[in-house]
């Protein structure tokens, strides 16, 4: 779960006020707190995440300092 939040922080400025306060339709209108209080898996979340914003995948890697093979990121999703 730790490295979750490690490309949450990465990716989004302020990523606990967007995980405490935006609800997502794809993790059936809960925020991010609420779904892994529930039950959801970080990696579940991650997917969506990724399929709600493609792009999410490119910026994170920016950040680390790799790029992903688009054959794995295209299975991620």
């Amino acid at each position: 779960i730790s490295e979750f939040w490690n490309r949450l922080n990465q990716v989004y400025p302020n990523a606990e006020t967007f995980a405490k306060d935006v609800h997502i339709t794809e993790l059936g209108s809960m925020t991010i707190e609420g779904a892994l209080a529930t039950g959801f898996e970080p990696d579940e979340i991650w997917k969506i995440l990724v399929r709600r914003d493609p792009d999410i995948d490119n910026r994170w890697n920016l950040r680390i300092g790799f790029t992903i093979n688009p054959e794995i990121r295209n299975a991620l999703r």
